[in-house]
């Protein structure tokens, strides 16, 4: 092991494949590009590094990088996890392949973290939680779900659904987080129908893991029917229907209008 001088924007210990392909391939956009990079001693380490990792020492970081999120969520939301390429990635959110992954670390870093920002932006189901009853929490979820999906001005579908359903064997670990986040949703709603049930607000004979299951799958297919064109008025009208065959208390309508 030695070290040698070489101009990089880090001082990242690289693999002499990838200290050759930072001076002789196109990674860096113009010999300008090049030459504003900081002079660093870098050290050579024997074993060879991923793309990925010889990609992270790309310059620094000179974006806004809470609009880079957005974007990329954005074009996760439209494209998928699998449809969408690292070359889509950088295209879209106008930056080199360096910078995505000094920034990002990873296509599938920057996926979780895409994942983790849809999920703050698609917020009626935390909101349905404050709804006083188990009808009226039933209902903020699923016209929440139609409003959202419904919505012309957001990409059509859910970026989970669509990621999940098309996922490739070497993507099992976006596949495993996805259906953990899904059982953890559906888990919410089931821990707020048992309190309802609990309270008396849901008949004695209820299942409130049946019913967070059913809702889920109402969800879900709402996510999918808007994929395919499906209008926030369609989905609303589906919805509807679906209400109907959730159970209620005796006295839950009288509840609702006192």
């Amino acid at each position: 092991m030695h070290f040698v001088f070489a101009r990089t924007p880090l001082g990242n210990a690289v693999s002499k494949d990838a200290l050759h392909n930072l001076f002789y391939t196109d990674r860096y956009e113009s010999t300008d590009d090049f030459a504003r990079c900081q002079l660093n001693c870098v050290k050579i380490r024997p074993d060879p590094l991923t793309e990925e990792q010889a990609y992270v020492i790309g310059r620094p970081r000179e974006f806004d990088i809470d609009r880079a999120l957005e974007r990329a969520m954005e074009l996760f939301w439209r494209q998928g996890y699998e449809g969408t390429s690292v070359a889509d990635l950088t295209r879209e959110l106008g930056l080199t392949r360096p910078s995505l992954y000094a920034a990002f670390e990873s296509k599938e870093a920057l996926f979780l973290r895409a994942l983790d920002l849809y999920e703050t932006r698609a917020g009626y189901r935390q909101a349905a939680l404050m709804a006083p009853t188990a009808s009226t929490y039933a209902r903020a979820l699923l016209e929440g779900a139609a409003d959202l999906h419904g919505d012309s001005r957001n990409p059509p579908g859910c970026l989970g659904v669509q990621s999940a359903l098309a996922c490739a064997p070497q993507s099992d670990a976006i596949r495993n987080e996805l259906i953990r986040r899904r059982k953890m949703g559906e888990s919410i709603i089931r821990d707020r129908l048992k309190r309802a049930k609990t309270e008396g607000d849901l008949p004695p004979d209820a299942d409130p893991a049946n019913l967070a299951r059913y809702l889920s799958i109402v969800i879900y297919g709402i996510t999918i029917q808007a994929a395919g064109g499906a209008t926030r008025k369609e989905l609303r009208s589906a919805a509807e229907l679906a209400l109907r065959c959730c159970p209620q208390a005796p006295n839950a309508k009288s509840r609702q209008d006192g």
